[in-house]
């Protein structure tokens, strides 16, 4: 019984010994840390308690960004930021979180929790940021827009501190007025953009626009251009031809051609056939057919051809029979009998021959 009451005792004075551990405050890093890009920072976490609480380091993650809790930082640990991490004690492990070579995707808030045997845990947190000069980046280098429309042209500017960022017109600052509007907008990691709305453009106001940020670290500009845009017209040409009615010329055609020329007229005598190319077989001479006794040739013409003839000596003209002027043409024989048309013949002479070939 005094064996188990002694034992008692000593948890209750163990009790009674043991702290919660608690971090404190004045030998600890202040809740914001500025570190320029390049450089090493070290964050400090010195706790207290009973027994000795151990210190564990987190990155705390973003609101918004759906992460609950990220893992534990390790030493020696590089993420994908290209961040170098590594410890230092001073009375307790891990109360020192040290980063190399701190660049701006360092620039986090990191979380200490201090713990032992005894809850509840002890939880700072302390903000890097991560000082570097501006940069600027155009989405366009040049931009067109109508004349008399209105147009936004904007600029990405990534800076810590943003001290300084503007919009500028022939080294010249614009200013937020009646005509332009200048909005900022807030974007991740130190990142703005800066838009300039100009709401109707005048011919004055194609040129040249620079995006100009400053701050205690350096400078940046980009310049980009607007011009004016002219929509493509197209335009559609119709030509209508309109013909003079055909109509038969009052007198017959000059020198018997059947082939009057269509490209030349005069006045109102017709078709003017003099200049008409036409067939010409060398002139061909047809002797009368029916009397070649005669002495001596005179030159006639056809009517109907225009090619020149010889008929002999006191032959009568107007006696020639219709049937023989036919038969001249191929329309009929001497006799007056109709001649049957060549591709008729032809007609007959393949169906004769398949009608043959069938039986």
């Amino acid at each position: 019984m005094q064996n188990l009451a002694y034992a008692t005792d000593q948890a209750a004075l163990k009790d009674l010994l043991n702290e919660p551990p608690k971090i404190i405050e004045h030998l600890s890093s202040p809740s914001s840390v500025r570190v320029r890009e390049g450089d090493t920072v070290e964050l400090v976490c010195n706790a207290t308690g009973t027994p000795t609480p151990e210190v564990i380091w987190y990155e705390k993650p973003e609101e918004g960004s759906g992460v609950e809790k990220k893992p534990p930082i390790a030493p020696g640990l590089k993420t994908n930021k290209n961040c170098m991490y590594s410890f230092k004690e001073i009375q307790n492990p891990g109360e020192v979180l040290v980063i190399y070579n701190a660049t701006r995707y360092c620039a986090e808030v990191y979380q200490c929790m201090a713990y032992n045997q005894v809850r509840p845990a002890a939880f700072r947190d302390i903000r890097v940021n991560v000082e570097f000069a501006p940069e600027v980046t155009l989405p366009t280098k040049k931009i067109g827009q109508i004349l008399g429309k209105a147009t936004i042209l904007e600029c990405s500017i990534a800076a810590y501190p943003h001290n300084l960022n503007k919009w500028k017109r022939n080294g010249k600052d614009i200013r937020d007025q009646a005509k332009y509007t200048i909005e900022l907008y807030k974007e991740k990691h130190n990142t703005i953009t800066l838009s300039l709305r100009i709401h109707s453009i005048t011919p004055e106001d194609y040129g040249e626009y620079e995006c100009f940020a400053l701050n205690n670290i350096g400078q940046d500009s980009e310049t980009m251009i607007l011009y004016e845009y002219r929509r493509e017209t197209t335009s559609t040409t119709t030509t209508t031809t309109t013909l003079a009615p055909w109509s038969r010329p009052d007198n017959n055609y000059n020198n018997g051609d059947l082939y009057p020329d269509i490209n030349s007229r005069s006045g109102n005598n017709g078709y003017n056939t003099g200049n008409s190319p036409r067939y010409d077989p060398n002139r061909v001479k047809y002797p009368d057919h029916r009397n070649q006794a005669g002495g001596g040739w005179d030159d006639a013409r056809d009517p109907y051809d225009g090619w020149e003839e010889r008929k002999p000596n006191g032959y009568n003209r107007e006696a020639e029979s219709n049937s023989v002027r036919a038969g001249r043409r191929g329309d009929r024989d001497t006799a007056g009998h109709v001649r049957p048309h060549s591709l008729l013949i032809n007609i007959i002479l393949c169906i004769s021959v398949f009608y043959t070939l069938m039986s």
